[in-house]
């Protein structure tokens, strides 16, 4: 068992079958707009082992998504440059 512990209103919705409901609720959770951080992003790794083959092409999109949106988040390619 990991160390990561999920909010228990995310590891109560991901004990059940995968549905649409589930997605809807978990993109609503794991979002831009709510804040995705490293906290959050790390949970995604947990969420994805815990569902494993249950979760379909549906939920893997959701993963991907979201992994997307933590890694995009504040993104500037002007950051990157050394000032000189």
């Amino acid at each position: 068992m990991s160390n990561i512990e999920l909010p228990d209103e995310i590891a109560d919705l991901i004990k059940g079958p995968i549905t649409d409901e589930t997605l809807m609720q978990l993109r609503a959770y794991y979002s831009i707009e709510a804040g995705i951080d490293a906290k959050k992003s790390n949970e995604l790794f947990e969420i994805a082992a815990r569902v494993g083959d249950r979760g379909g092409p549906e939920f893997n999109a959701f993963l991907s998504e979201a992994m997307a949106a933590f890694l995009m988040r504040g993104f500037s390619p002007f950051r990157s440059r050394v000032q000189g």
